[in-house]
């Protein structure tokens, strides 16, 4: 209580003043009900968190306003990763829905916060910044325009995971597109849609000119057939290639790799070998195709492409997982490649917003690093030698690479502390990149002119996105080679076990070079696809040439005869260990940040740490990817692999239950083999396993050892 003063007034303390003007605010200064939002008078379709499915332990508050309805939930920042809200709708009617949620903001919220959209083309992922302070009085936020299904649930999941703040779930709007107003939510709105509306209008006109150059490449361009592929490759060297064919088990084990990045489960193994259908390789190809799991694989291997090369900037880890969920979308979608490569090089805004702004933002638009790093990605060409000084092997000046790094002058990356999903690209007003006086560095640099693969210099007065676009129209042009050539050497590298050329990012005179006649055939094949990536997989996984037996070095058969033999990446490791015994992805817990370690590294899960030993620089040609004693130990002492190995009679293990259910040991070797390593073992291992049991006086602990050993074996962790 205020004390009295001696005249009779009342003596304040500091807290109950607080109090009392805290109170006058909200009770004076307007009512309680103009500060909350009710969700029936909303248009659309609202679903309040009181009807949300909740997993976790989530706390009910009215603390801040405003919020739907009666309050709102929020995860008391603790047991991160294990809560998450689903909100659930049924839409009256199929179309496209603006997306909003509803949040309270505070400085103490989370910044980085993961949100799940399931809509009728399936997931997409969101992030949101929940310390920023919603611009329309409703609190609500858009996350974008997607398109559901009448009939099928709406859902939209707000989890807690790799978040440091208050996670707040209150509510979800679904609202038909014609009645979003952008302009409502977005105070800068009006002001930029005269510009939009021209960048628009000069996008559609480049879109349609390089749409027609397409049209007109594509109508000039061969398209193969794998017999014609079988041709290319039997011109080219000579002779005949195919005198040794892939059996099915083989054949399923090596496309199942490729295409989805594990090894077949058993079950696929005895559907597959079940069916005696003549085209079950090409059905096969189509279902690895259309799996999710597709995407996935290869956005794991071209966010390998990129990250190798990103440096860690200081007091941020950089988390690529937002880039690798927007690129298998992308794959699974069969988005054009040059489409991807467009936006992955024009992307503007937040990464957690704008995935595709991750190479960008990420090499912090660092110009000569980003000049280095488009034409090796997507070019195969290699630049940087010529930073300093002209290239010393091949006729590159020094200008070449300069010119290249213009483009990028006006690009700029605002990067906050310890949160990589809010590393925002922007563009400057202006600036223009200078080449530095190497003699004298006291001089002042001189300007370049943005100019590559062409003589042609950009007009002057373009905008930092205009350059970066017409930068992307020369890259992904289609009477410029190197695109299409660049990623068929990525994709013939993998599947065949040797690129065309050697390393897959160097397309140049420097390179170890074969099959030029191919390569340029595969290339221009790509090209008349309009850069359809599934369809290069699906040509050259059904010839011939790639469904034979592995050459067994390249002393065998000349270079490029057949498919090598080539280790497989970390996440690859990961998920066959998982499609073998049931290995789990267990999750570590996060470190508390403390005065002295402010900014702990996040949490390894168990496939970061094999991907950690077992992976590599895919740009790494195969004599000098690392063999580690990192991976040998992993795969021999790794306790929570060890328990998968248990076979003790109740153990819920693979092992444990196939020895229950299999008494003969003939079989039970079988299977085994069948599961690890994806075929049945020869007479000679059958016998030698089978008398190994025999003789030992233990019989789960026998089959402890068999499983060891071929979880150790050179077979498990290579494409045969």
């Amino acid at each position: 209580m205020p004390t009295r003063l001696p005249d009779g007034r009342r003596k304040l303390s500091v807290i109950h003043l607080v109090t009392v003007l805290t109170t006058s605010f909200i009770f004076i200064g307007e009512s309680p009900a103009a500060q909350t939002v009710t969700a029936s008078e909303l248009p659309g379709v609202v679903v309040d968190d009181r009807h949300a499915e909740t997993i976790g332990e989530w706390k009910h508050s009215v603390h801040t306003r405003p919020f739907v309805d009666e309050g709102y939930l929020h995860d008391d920042n603790n047991t991160k990763g294990e809560k998450s809200v689903r909100f659930t709708a049924n839409l009256p009617e199929s179309g496209d829905y603006q997306v909003l949620v509803s949040y309270t903001p505070g400085k103490s919220r989370a910044q980085n916060v993961r949100v799940a959209i399931t809509a009728a083309d399936g997931q997409h992922t969101r992030a949101l910044d929940q310390r920023q302070t919603p611009v329309h009085a409703s609190a609500f936020v858009p996350l974008g325009q997607f398109a559901f299904e009448h009939g099928t649930p709406a859902v939209v999941e707000i989890s807690n995971r790799d978040t440091t703040g208050h996670v707040i779930a209150d509510a979800v709007q679904f609202l038909p597109a014609d009645q979003f107003d952008a302009a409502a939510y977005d105070e800068s709105a009006a002001e930029r849609a005269a510009d939009e509306a021209a960048q628009a209008a000069a996008a559609a006109l480049r879109r349609a000119q390089r749409d027609a150059a397409l049209r007109a490449a594509q109508a000039g361009a061969r398209r193969l057939t794998p017999t014609d592929l079988d041709q290319e490759l039997r011109s080219a060297l000579g002779e005949d290639l195919h005198t040794r064919p892939l059996d099915d088990e083989g054949f399923l084990r090596r496309a199942t790799l490729d295409l989805i990045g594990r090894q077949p489960t058993i079950d696929e193994r005895e559907q597959f070998l079940a069916d005696t259908s003549p085209d079950r390789r090409e059905q096969l190809i189509e279902r690895l195709l259309a799996s999710p799991q597709f995407g996935d694989n290869w956005a794991k291997y071209w966010t390998d492409v990129v990250r190798y090369r990103v440096p860690e900037p200081e007091l941020t880890f950089l988390n690529y997982e937002p880039f690798q969920a927007w690129l298998a979308e992308q794959f699974n979608r069969g988005t054009p490649w040059d489409q991807i490569a467009r936006e992955m090089l024009t992307a503007e805004g937040k990464v957690a917003d704008r995935p595709a702004a991750t190479f960008v933002g990420f090499h912090q638009a660092n110009a000569p690093r980003l000049a280095a790093e488009t034409t090796r990605i997507f070019l195969g060409v290699q630049i940087q030698c010529a930073q300093c000084h002209d290239h010393p092997f091949v006729d590159m000046p020094r200008a070449t690479f300069h010119q290249m790094a213009a483009f990028f002058a006006r690009s700029e990356a605002k990067l906050p502390w310890n949160d990589s999903s809010g590393i925002e690209v922007k563009s400057k007003a202006e600036g223009e990149w200078k080449m530095p006086d190497m003699h004298d560095p006291g001089k002042p640099g001189t300007e370049m002119t943005p100019v590559f693969l062409t003589s042609v210099p950009l007009e002057e007065g373009l905008t930092d996105a205009q350059r970066r676009a017409e930068l992307a129209d020369r890259i992904t042009a289609p009477d410029n080679p190197l695109f299409a050539r660049t990623l068929v050497n990525h994709l013939w590298a993998r599947l065949m076990g040797r690129g065309f050329c050697e390393p897959v990012d160097q397309l140049d005179e420097m390179a170890d070079a074969v099959l030029p006649e191919v390569h340029d055939a595969l290339a221009e094949h790509f090209v008349a696809t309009g850069y359809d990536v599934k369809d290069v997989f699906r040509l050259v996984m059904n010839s011939a040439s790639y469904q034979q037996s592995l050459v067994a070095s390249p002393e065998e058969a000349p270079l490029g005869a057949g498919p090598l033999a080539r280790r497989i990446r970390g996440d690859e490791v990961f998920r066959s260990l998982a499609a073998a015994i049931e290995l789990e992805d267990a999750a570590a817990s996060q470190a508390a940040a403390t005065d002295a370690f402010r900014f702990p590294p996040p949490p390894k899960s168990t496939s970061d740490r094999v991907d950690e030993a077992f992976g590599y620089d895919p740009a790494l040609a195969a004599e000098y990817r690392p063999r580690t004693m990192d991976q040998a130990m992993f795969m021999m002492n790794n306790d929570q692999l060890h328990r998968q190995i248990n076979a003790e009679r109740g153990a819920d293990t693979v092992l444990a239950k196939l020895l229950t259910e299999e008494t003969d040991d003939a079989r039970a070797i079988e299977r085994l083999f069948e599961r690890v390593l994806g075929r049945a073992p020869s007479q000679p291992e059958l016998e030698f396993f089978t008398q190994y049991v025999e003789k030992h006086q233990d019989r789960a602990t026998a089959y402890e050892d068999l499983l060891w050993s071929l979880l150790n074996s050179t077979e498990f962790t290579t494409k045969r």
